[in-house]
């Protein structure tokens, strides 16, 4: 079976329900890593509230030997490897299925002890592939506006972004597929945007995760796991993907997608620390209400302020365009609308994303991604 979907385009897109998640979760091995996906919903009873754990950690039992025969260990290994796994999965449902946070979704990957965690840093050629994965997908009721974590609570009126319920569920999907392939956070968000870009006409998800990233880095400059992890890397990522050739995009086998978990990221954690604490110090009562229009006025100060430069100027610019383009909402995502919002994206990290394929397989070669 193939480890990745094949949709039309036009149909994914427009339609509801179009079936695209399904297709999705039965695939036994996307991005050539055995998976299991789990579904919340099955897990719980009303009102969300979990199984019996001893049910819940016979079925995953159960689903391990079933999803994944061919593990290769010794049989002590191997049943080290599915204990750990079952403990480690069914706590995390339990986690999830307690919390009323829609968008808590997760992945698992099932490696022996030792093997390496995220394969960023690692050479391609010494990288040891996860044995398999669980992903615990997204709730069936997240929406894009689940991914604005850092208006939450605005006093000012947010339009919902743009795209299907379904479009974002399969964005979310996917990012937890590529962590269970060893992609760290960014590395993830690249991966799920090629896969947007191969199954849906348009560009809009990708571009309002993005600056949805945004907003949370400043937002959140303070929490050094926000900044650290889900650094600037992730608005780059997604930035990078979107302005790719189709021809490119359309060309790229799975394990051409799946190593892009070896590319770098730079978080420019210093850098968006400063322009978060700036905007604050600056605008503390706009800052503390998540008022975008304010903020934006005095970031563009700052901006136009020549003593500001570097990454800081850079990070102004996107948060200038994440801020315009939330407050506009839909039209200002139309691919075909480009004059809605008057700025452009400024980088001066955008080199082509290069890395040497871990495994050649037949025909492929090492992958160079040049924007347009």
């Amino acid at each position: 079976m193939s480890s990745l979907v094949q949709v039309d385009k036009q149909v994914a897109t427009q339609a509801e329900d179009s079936h695209i998640l399904d297709e999705v979760r039965s695939l036994s091995a996307p991005l050539g890593i055995p998976t299991l996906v789990l579904m919340q919903e099955d897990f719980s009873v009303c009102n969300y509230r979990p199984l019996d754990i001893g049910r819940m950690e016979r079925a995953l039992a159960k689903s391990f030997d079933i999803s994944f025969p061919n593990i290769d260990a010794s049989s002590q290994g191997k049943a080290i490897i599915k204990n750990n796994a079952i403990v480690r999965v069914s706590s995390k449902l339990v986690e999830f299925l307690s919390d009323k946070t829609v968008f808590n979704a997760s992945a698992y990957r099932v490696k022996s002890p030792g093997f390496p965690n995220f394969a960023d840093n690692y050479d391609p050629e010494e990288y040891k592939q996860p044995l398999a994965s669980f992903v615990i997908a997204p709730r069936s009721d997240m929406q894009g506006n689940n991914f604005l974590v850092s208006l939450r609570n605005s006093k000012n009126y947010v339009p919902e972004l743009p795209g299907s319920a379904e479009q974002w569920q399969y964005k979310a999907l996917w990012h937890e597929i590529a962590h269970g392939a060893g992609a760290g956070e960014p590395q993830a968000d690249a991966i799920s945007s090629v896969m947007c870009r191969k199954s849906f006409e348009d560009n809009s998800v990708i571009k309002a995760n993005a600056d949805a990233r945004a907003l949370n880095n400043i937002f959140h400059y303070s929490d050094n796991n926000e900044v650290e992890k889900y650094g600037w890397g992730m608005v780059e990522a997604n930035d990078y993907i979107v302005n790719l050739p189709d021809k490119t995009i359309n060309d790229m086998s799975e394990y051409q997608i799946r190593d892009i978990r070896f590319q770098k990221f730079d978080p420019l954690s210093d850098s968006v620390r400063n322009v978060g604490k700036l905007l604050q110090n600056l605008e503390s009562e706009a800052f503390k209400n998540r008022d975008l229009a304010a903020l934006a006025i005095t970031a563009q100060k700052l901006y136009d302020d020549p003593n500001v430069k570097g990454d800081e100027k850079q990070i102004l610019n996107r948060f200038l365009l994440a801020c315009e383009r939330v407050s506009i909402g839909d039209a200002a995502y139309d691919d075909n609308n480009r004059n809605v919002h008057s700025r452009s994206l400024q980088s001066e990290h955008n080199d082509p994303i290069t890395f040497e394929r871990g495994e050649h397989m037949p025909g492929t070669v090492p992958l160079t991604l040049v924007p347009e």
